[in-house]
């Protein structure tokens, strides 16, 4: 059996004492930096305009691809009922959206011009956004 001193039990009293304290200043020091050392994460999530702009202009290449060039007249009216939901959509969470479509049927090619604009920033293709922005 193994017995300790007096002063070997001092020793060891003092070693639980000073790590306790030690324990209890690093976590003050730790909570008072708390709100210096956490980054606001969300800040990136909020920014969905790359997203929200290559997901409409996904979904106008998709239409075309699914009605064809057969029915020119069903395949704008679809084109056009989708830019007007999506211009809705995008109005209800703070955005601007501009789409414009050129399509010729007879040579069954198709673009658009896309534009989509918040307070942050603005994303376009095919369109100068100095004459939709003016």
């Amino acid at each position: 059996m193994l017995r300790l001193s007096q002063s070997g039990r001092k020793k060891g009293q003092w070693f639980l004492v000073s790590a306790v304290v030690i324990s209890g200043a690093f976590l003050l020091i730790s909570i008072l930096f708390k709100g210096y050392l956490v980054l606001d994460q969300s800040a990136v999530a909020r920014m969905n305009e790359d997203f929200y702009f290559h997901n409409i202009e996904e979904q106008l290449n998709g239409i075309v691809n699914t009605y064809g060039y057969a029915d020119c007249s069903n395949l704008n009216e679809k084109l056009d009922e989708f830019a007007f939901f999506s211009k809705e959509r995008m109005a209800e969470k703070g955005y601007y959206l501009y789409v414009s479509k050129n399509i010729n049927c007879a040579q069954q090619t198709s673009s658009f011009d896309i534009l989509l604009a918040s307070d942050r920033m603005v994303i376009y293709e095919n369109v100068n956004p100095e004459d939709i922005l003016s």
